[in-house]
């Protein structure tokens, strides 16, 4: 009997053991298999190289970010599993409720500030046979900048009757008049911030307050805003032509930065103006100066060192090295290139800008027809007839998240300046074939072609504006603007500098004022817009305003 029982209880003990051991390889099992999955997971995202390597030269700052949250995320998970065990999985769920309650009170407040910050897509450009586009005339709309809701300002806009943001004026100017134009694109245009805040106005509004004399009417400002989103140099000749020069201006001011010189060098302009889709139609004029004339440019602009960098560059790209020098050595490096653009230069270059002849030629008609008959399909079918549209709704928390990506982004591109710097430069700039250097590449001309197109098409306009008993004054953003390197920047804003000094034509060099008022901390643009905020439209308007108290304007 007893032997018996000690025989079941061996058994039972056997039993329990293989049962203990059973139990603990499925527990063991069960830690294993997530433990081995979340770790391959991890080893993936880590050998993954980003399209905009930057931290250990194989991580976008963005990446990095959602690297660390992840991995902190992993080995919270296993500390609670560990700490808690079974009631781990409660744990789980509490937090998975927190969190998901956190991203819907997110998205309802988001959803709130949306509906009360609406934005509207606005067709707010008609085709015009000469300039390839202008505002609508009359048109009055709420303009916000491009995001689905209102981000940073919310602006409301009327257009007068010629298709300007400005007043009505008169054509006939009276005696006591002095009027002003202020020719450009969208930074003049100034959509981003309320008309009494834009430079014009509050040129106009300082001049009359300061120096005229309303008693006796002996003397009134009017400012005019002509103004044109996305226009070149040769654009702003041609409003001049039209519409500027029947108001009588005494002072022209044309604002300018380097985009220009490519603006006014292309025929194509790629935009939204006319469907859902960004498409590319060659609607803008097109300027162009003779091959004979730009050889000789070329010869005469001392960029022969400033082609030879970018070869260099070209090869070390090739070789996948650096740029080859820190921010501060690449600054002395560009005054050295500023160095020998000289007055013997800008005389020779002059002489032979005013005898090449040039031309500018009108949108091509067929493009011109297709953008008008896309534009009025797209009022006609999904505009309902008006040219302002509320824009679609979108989950909010996805567009922070994209916010917060993009911002990253930025803070890494600030740190990578030279890679930047290295890529614009070779896309730019490079020559592919030596045997046809004014073509330079599949998308750019020679460097020295747009230039001369440009300052062919500003002596033209200011012997006009002579004519018409006015000056021509440039106001110039070049170095504030850096769209299409530093160097080429400082170069442009150079050579427009002593170009405009020998040939009479006013000169205003607003990227100094700019750079003034950014390093004593003032923010002069938008953040995502990039427009002039109104900070940004005061330095504008001041930069104008102690100009002309250096004229008779002011002085008498």
């Amino acid at each position: 009997m007893l032997s018996s029982k000690k025989r079941l209880s061996k058994q039972f003990k056997r039993v329990k053991k293989v049962m203990f051991t059973k139990k603990k390889s499925r527990s063991f099992l069960l830690v294993l298999l997530p433990l081995a999955l979340l770790s391959t997971f991890l080893v993936t995202i880590f050998l993954h190289e980003s399209p905009e390597p930057w931290i250990f030269g194989r991580y976008s700052l963005p990446y990095f970010v959602s690297l660390l949250l992840t991995t902190a995320s992993i080995i919270f998970i296993f500390f609670i599993y560990f700490r808690f065990k079974r009631k781990s999985f409660l744990i789980y769920g509490g937090l998975v409720a927190v969190f998901c309650f956190f991203i819907l009170l997110i998205e309802v407040a988001g959803q709130g500030y949306a509906a009360f910050h609406p934005s509207s897509r606005v067709l707010r450009y008609i085709p015009e046979e000469t300039l390839g586009w202008k505002l609508a005339p009359n048109l009055e709309f709420i303009y916000t900048d491009e995001h689905w809701y209102s981000r940073e300002f919310s602006v409301p806009i009327k257009i007068n009757s010629l298709g300007f943001r400005d007043l009505d004026r008169n054509y006939e100017k009276p005696s006591s008049v002095y009027r002003i134009a202020i020719m450009g694109d969208s930074f003049v245009e100034a959509l981003q911030v309320p008309f009494s805040k834009t430079a014009g106005q509050l040129l106009e509004k300082k001049l009359n307050e300061k120096f005229s004399d309303q008693a006796s009417g002996a003397r009134q400002f009017e400012v005019l805003n002509f103004g044109i989103g996305a226009h070149g140099t040769d654009q702003a000749f041609l409003t001049y032509l039209k519409y500027a020069q029947k108001y009588q201006p005494d002072y022209v001011f044309l604002f300018f930065f380097d985009t220009h010189i490519w603006r006014t060098w292309s025929n194509t302009y790629c935009s939204t103006f006319g469907s859902n889709e960004k498409l590319c139609l060659n609607i803008r004029p097109l300027s162009v100066i003779s091959a004979k004339g730009s050889e000789r440019i070329r010869t005469i602009l001392p960029l022969e060192k400033f082609h030879r960098f970018i070869s260099d560059l070209g090869l070390i790209k090739e070789a996948g090295g650096k740029f080859p020098m820190t921010p501060s050595e690449y600054i002395k490096y560009i005054r050295t290139h500023e160095n020998l653009i000289d007055r013997k230069m800008i005389r020779r270059l002059s002489k032979v800008i005013n005898d090449a002849p040039d031309a500018i030629f009108p949108p091509i008609k067929k493009n011109y027809q297709n953008f008008t008959s896309r534009q009025n399909l797209l009022i006609e079918t999904e505009f309902n007839g008006m040219r302002v549209k509320a824009k679609n709704k979108k989950l909010f928390v996805p567009s922070l998240i994209s916010q917060l990506n993009a911002n990253l982004l930025g803070i890494q591109k600030l740190n990578q300046f030279e890679e930047e710097e290295l890529m614009t430069l070779i896309n730019v700039y490079e020559i592919k074939n030596p045997k046809y250097p004014l073509v330079a590449n599949e998308n750019f001309p020679l460097f020295e072609v747009p230039i001369a197109s440009t300052l062919k098409i500003i002596l033209e306009m200011a012997k006009t504006v002579q004519q018409d008993n006015a000056k021509l004054v440039v106001v110039d953003a070049t170095k504030s603007f850096q769209r299409y390197g530093q160097l080429p920047a400082a170069l442009v804003a150079k050579i427009m500098r002593e170009f405009c000094k020998f040939n009479n034509i006013g000169y205003i060099p607003l990227h100094d004022m700019l750079s003034q008022s950014i390093k004593k901390g003032e923010v002069t643009h938008w953040k995502y817009d990039y427009h002039f905020n109104e900070v940004g439209n005061k330095i504008f308007s001041d930069s104008i305003l102690d100009y002309l108290k250096t004229t008779k304007i002011i002085s008498e």
